[in-house]
């Protein structure tokens, strides 16, 4: 796979099944086959825009390792799609990378990692909310109001 850094960059694949440590901490994502992806950018957390069918949600996308999840040394593309409620196996959604957020680090927990996505999910549902103020208020009334 080639390196991109051009914004907005769209992954578009196939939602495998992950290892679900995800689902039970609470955050589930979709895991996007990475071998239906040609062009990766720098591994980190982006803001996104996601595509389910017609539907259209803010998201939060990491590409890249999960250093506090396993140690498995193959990249992986994983988005919480926010407002998202339902199962995705064997779906095309396409994420379109946004703006990069944050590098991913190692944290001490998941509990931990799904605090940070949640910050990461409010910045993200700001920023769809500016290029899609129609569709803002359904991922809005996802997020936790007590995360700044």
């Amino acid at each position: 796979m080639e390196n991109a850094t051009v914004l907005p960059l769209t992954l578009s694949g196939t939602v495998v099944r992950g290892r679900g440590k995800g689902r039970g901490a609470g955050m589930p994502t979709a895991n996007i086959d990475v071998s239906d992806i040609s062009v990766l950018p720098p591994y980190g957390v982006y803001a996104s825009r996601v595509t389910v069918g017609t539907q259209v949600y803010a998201g939060v996308t990491n590409v890249g390792l999960r250093p506090t999840a396993d140690s498995d040394p193959e990249p992986t593309v994983e988005t919480f799609i926010i407002g998202f409620e339902g199962s995705l196996y064997g779906e095309k959604i396409s994420a379109e990378l946004l703006e990069y957020l944050r590098p991913t680090v190692r944290m001490n927990s998941l509990d931990e990692v799904r605090a940070q996505v949640e910050k990461d999910a409010r910045k993200a549902v700001r920023l769809f909310g500016k290029q899609n103020p129609d569709k803002l208020r359904p991922a809005h009334a996802c997020i936790r109001n007590d995360i700044p």
